[in-house]
């Protein structure tokens, strides 16, 4: 419910083995790879306020940008 149904997927992926992720996407889309790239700016304002917890919630969703390329879709196949 407090995550989204890719997060899931991709956490369940993570835990079989998988690093490499590609989304197929349509332009504008972007935000899905966002959602998944560190955010450091956040953990160093969470660590600053003792939210260990918060960033290991993050961590266990974050894939570094190297194994997150997008694909891009004009149309719906």
């Amino acid at each position: 419910v407090d995550r989204p149904l890719i997060q899931h997927a991709v956490e369940e992926a993570r835990a079989a083995g998988i690093e490499d992720f590609i989304f197929v996407i349509s332009k504008g889309k972007e935000m899905l790879k966002d959602h998944f790239l560190p955010h450091d700016g956040l953990n160093k304002t969470l660590a600053s306020r003792g939210k260990t917890r918060e960033i290991e919630m993050l961590a266990t969703c974050e894939i570094p940008e190297k194994n997150l390329p997008l694909a891009y879709q004009d149309e719906p196949l």
